[in-house]
C-alpha cells in the first residue's frame, strides 16, 4: 500500500480534472484519468466496454506501479474504478481482486459529487448524467466495501477546493 497515493474519483464531470490541475500547479504529483488516455488510443468504452475496463486497468496499473513512493500523488481515477465496472459488467475474476487488495491507496478516497450545474456530455463522456450518478453510487459502495473511507468534495469553487484536498492529504500523511 501506498498511504502517500490519493484517489480522485466519483461522478463524471464532477470537476475532478479542473482539481487536479490546481494540485498539479501547487507542486503536487498528479496522474491523468486512466480512461481519457484509453479513449485517445482508440479504444471506445461505448462500443467494446470490458476492453475498455481492461485498458484502463493496464493503465491505471502502470501510473500505480510507475509513481514515486516517496512523493504525494493524486491519481484522477485509478485501478478501483476499472475493476468495478468489470464488476457492474459481471467480468470481473479473481485476478482483478487482487489487484484491488495488493495496490492499495490512501485509506481517504475522494469523491467529487453529481453536481448537474456543471455536468457536460463531450466527446468521450456520451452518457448523461443519470448514468454518472449511477456509477458514483457503485463506487461508493465499492470502496466502502473494500476497506476505503470516501470522502465527499465540497460543491464550491476551486480554490475552496483545491484547500479541501490539501487539509485531507495533510490530515492522511504518514
Amino acid at each position: 500500500m501506498s498511504e502517500r497515493f490519493f484517489l480522485l474519483t466519483g461522478c463524471s464531470s464532477g470537476g475532478k480534472s479542473t482539481l487536479l490541475d490546481a494540485l498539479a500547479a501547487t507542486g503536487v504529483c498528479t496522474v491523468e484519468e486512466p480512461g481519457r488516455r484509453v479513449v485517445a488510443g482508440g479504444v471506445d468504452p461505448y462500443e467494446t466496454p470490458a476492453r475498455f475496463a481492461e485498458a484502463c486497468i493496464a493503465c491505471a496499473l502502470e501510473d500505480w506501479q510507475g509513481s514515486p513512493r516517496d512523493a504525494t500523488v493524486v491519481f484522477d481515477r485509478g485501478i478501483l474504478d476499472a475493476v468495478s465496472a468489470l464488476i457492474a459488467m459481471g467480468s470481473a475474476d479473481e485476478s482483478h481482486l487482487d489487484l484491488i487488495a495488493t495496490h492499495r491507496y490512501a485509506p481517504a478516497t475522494v469523491f467529487a459529487p453529481p453536481w448537474p450545474e456543471i455536468y457536460v456530455r463531450d466527446g468521450a463522456r456520451r452518457h448523461g448524467l443519470e448514468a454518472a450518478v449511477e456509477e458514483y453510487e457503485r463506487l461508493l459502495e465499492h470502496h466502502r466495501a473494500w476497506g476505503y473511507r470516501p470522502t465527499v468534495l465540497p460543491k464550491a469553487d476551486v480554490a475552496t477546493r483545491l484547500a479541501w484536498m490539501q487539509a485531507v492529504i495533510e490530515e492522511e500523511r504518514p
